[in-house]
């Protein structure tokens, strides 16, 4: 109902919004729903910007759409390759702090796989972009090997980039790796052992039909 109020700006409530949880999350990383929220308002406000500077005469932020797939079943907009970047770049910095911080990691699979558009990307910027966070979460195990999110986030990265791969040989090593990771995770985690035995098997079954 309030995007019907007289003045009231949609474009500028997200932007305020979107400063908001940024100021949560640096003062901080802990902060679950400021992850969450950011999830939901970032993509309309890439969105606005991008639109105002397709056309920047055009009337302003106000004439663009800042539903982001809230009506009509549409899927939110991609973000841009440099917003999702600094993005990744955040998230790396809140893990690299604390290793446990699950709201930073769900945050950062949202980034890989949906932020860019999910099954709209480029396959090849999808593999790529799932390779370099795997790079960065291998060089956060080689200082914290008992980080059991990021060895679970490892595999998710290897499988997402094994399902973009052409190359048969690789697929095959990305997918050994995400098995090898999920084994790790499991013995510092038993509690949740029956998750990572269905996320094993998953990848057996990849593994099974190649990829």
């Amino acid at each position: 109902m309030a995007a019907g109020l007289p003045g009231h700006d949609p474009a500028a409530a997200d932007a305020a919004d979107e400063a908001f949880t940024r100021g949560c999350i640096d003062a901080d990383f802990t902060n679950y729903s400021a992850w969450h929220r950011r999830s939901v308002v970032l993509p309309r406000v890439a969105a606005v910007a991008a639109a105002a500077a397709a056309a920047p005469t055009a009337g302003g932020s106000k004439g663009a759409s800042t539903n982001g797939g809230k009506g009509g079943g549409a899927p939110p907009p991609a973000l841009p390759p440099t917003v999702r970047a600094a993005e990744l770049a955040l998230v790396r910095d809140a893990v690299w702090t604390e290793p446990a911080l699950e709201s930073a990691w769900v945050y950062h699979r949202w980034l890989v796989f949906a932020a860019g558009g999910g099954g709209a990307e480029d396959p090849a910027a999808a593999r790529a972009v799932a390779l370099a966070e795997a790079a960065a979460v291998r060089a956060l195990l080689d200082v914290e090997a008992d980080a059991v999110l990021a060895w679970r986030a490892l595999a998710g990265l290897l499988v997402g980039a094994a399902g973009h791969g052409s190359d048969a040989a690789a697929r095959a090593g990305e997918l050994a790796e995400a098995a090898d990771a999920l084994t790790r995770a499991a013995a510092l985690d038993p509690l949740r052992k029956g998750l990572y035995a269905d996320l094993l098997a998953d990848v057996r079954a990849r593994q099974a039909r190649g990829g």
